[in-house]
């Protein structure tokens, strides 16, 4: 997946350089990266909370 981000960003910078008006997709881009990077924390700290509460729980046999 780094990679694919990595991607994203020479392509949002190529489009930046290539055509000034075109701002707005390289904004886009950096929109996308930056929710998955909140989504993907977001998710990682829900299993924790998640994971913890079951640790938690007294076992009912």
């Amino acid at each position: 997946m780094p990679g694919f981000i990595l991607n994203n960003v020479k392509l949002g910078l190529f489009v930046l350089f290539e055509k000034q008006n075109s701002v707005w997709i390289c904004s886009l881009i950096l929109k996308k990266i930056i929710f998955y990077i909140r989504m993907k924390r977001y998710i990682k700290g829900c299993l924790c909370i998640y994971a913890d509460a079951l640790h938690r729980q007294p076992l009912v046999i």
